[in-house]
């Protein structure tokens, strides 16, 4: 499994990482330790807490993983 952060900083943020993530293959989950939602979930995703950055997780390859950093690079917390 990898995982990494990402940081919604609009409504509009939100929608272009759910059309994102819907056209992927993988599963990805969002959210935190006790709460977690899918990726394409926009009604899950604004029941958490979008102030702070979320951690993304995803079962893939390694090569995998590289490109799907890619596609969300806008949204990850620096």
């Amino acid at each position: 499994m990898h995982e990494f952060y990402v940081q919604f900083r609009s409504l509009r943020d939100v929608q272009d990482f759910v059309a994102l993530a819907s056209k992927l293959k993988h599963r990805l989950t969002v959210g935190n330790d006790r709460f977690q939602v899918h990726a394409t979930s926009f009604m899950g995703l604004f029941a958490l807490n979008c102030r702070k950055p979320q951690k993304v997780s995803v079962e893939c390859m390694e090569e995998e993983f590289q490109e799907i950093l890619t596609v969300f690079d806008r949204f990850l917390a620096k």
